[in-house]
């Protein structure tokens, strides 16, 4: 039997922690009578909060890995630079699961249906291109700094903007044969290290994207480009909806998507789920998960996206 795919989730303070219970309540609810998904859940040791997600009903499928305290810092806010958490958590479970493939996860993703496993498997690494381009800094200074050229061009899900390729950190897989040689961490810290002083190049909060595809150029590969039924906006589902509700004919509809990123919109994630999983929507381990959500919404503690609200805005 196949190593089952490892899939890393970090679980980092009470925000991110609920939001990784919703997701991997998903997973388990949708992979429940399969053997082919394994969850790696990171816990930061300065936030161990995530240890409580031992008692949840999908632990059972999950290994907890421990992450060191962040200590890089993201100079805007002169505060631990939290997103290399998911970095460090891909390179400890690639360490750890040789033989396994990883799909790397943010924590604010939920899944509606079955990972296609073997379509993912035919790539050494794979992601969708970003929403828009919201980095705006130099990729010429960027690439020249790190010793390479960039190959190929990528074109923005949302907008259509063309630049080099620049990739959604939200998803990402990684072959078994890649997984230990990526060097993505190595290349944040580089890229850190050589612009991190330069307001000019808006490292921040974008630096694991930036590293993403230069890594992976500095290993002779290409990232496969995946379609955004992987990585769905909750904006651009509720809003179809919105329309059809209205009574308006749409050109387009997306398929059904696997992987639905909500970034924070918690309300219009849950009447998605409603409308395409039922199932799952019903379910009282993720029912659970999503009152803590909701309640962590009406405190304020989770908030929407600024990138979605500017979406909105821009379509409006």
């Amino acid at each position: 039997m196949p190593e089952p795919t490892r899939i890393s989730i970090v679980a980092d303070g009470e925000k991110y922690t609920a939001m990784a219970d919703l997701l991997a309540s998903s997973i388990h609810f949708v992979h429940a009578r399969r053997n082919d998904v394994r969850l790696v859940i990171g816990v930061p040791e300065d936030a161990p909060v995530g240890l409580t997600l031992r008692e949840r009903p999908w632990a059972e499928l999950a290994d907890f890995v421990s992450l060191p305290a962040p200590t890089l810092l993201d100079t805007r806010k002169q505060q631990p630079y939290r997103h290399f958490n998911k970095i460090l958590l891909l390179e400890k479970a690639s360490q750890q699961w040789s033989s396994s493939h990883h799909l790397l996860l943010d924590s604010d993703l939920v899944l509606l249906r079955h990972l296609p496993l073997t379509y993912l498997a035919c790539h050494k690494i794979a992601a969708m291109p970003v929403h828009y381009y919201g980095w705006h800094g130099n990729w010429d200074q960027l690439y020249a700094e790190a010793g390479i050229q960039p190959d190929y061009l990528t074109i923005s899900s949302s907008g259509y903007a063309v630049g080099p390729a620049y990739f959604n950190a939200g998803v990402v897989w990684v072959h078994q044969h890649l997984a230990s040689s990526l060097g993505w961490s190595a290349m944040a810290l580089h890229i850190h290290a050589a612009h991190h002083h330069d307001p000019a190049m808006h490292l921040f909060p974008w630096l694991d994207q930036l590293a993403l595809p230069l890594a992976a150029t500095a290993q002779g590969v290409r990232i496969h480009e995946l379609p955004d039924c992987l990585n769905m906006l909750c904006d651009k589902l509720s809003a179809m909806d919105e329309l059809v509700r209205q009574g308006i004919t749409l050109n387009y509809l997306p398929k059904t998507p696997f992987l639905v990123h909500h970034h924070g919109n918690v309300s219009d994630l849950a009447r998605v789920v409603e409308r395409i999983n039922p199932p799952l929507f019903q379910h009282q381990p993720w029912q659970q998960a999503l009152q803590t959500l909701l309640d962590l919404s009406r405190k304020g503690i989770i908030r929407r996206n600024r990138a979605v609200h500017r979406r909105s805005l821009s379509s409006g």
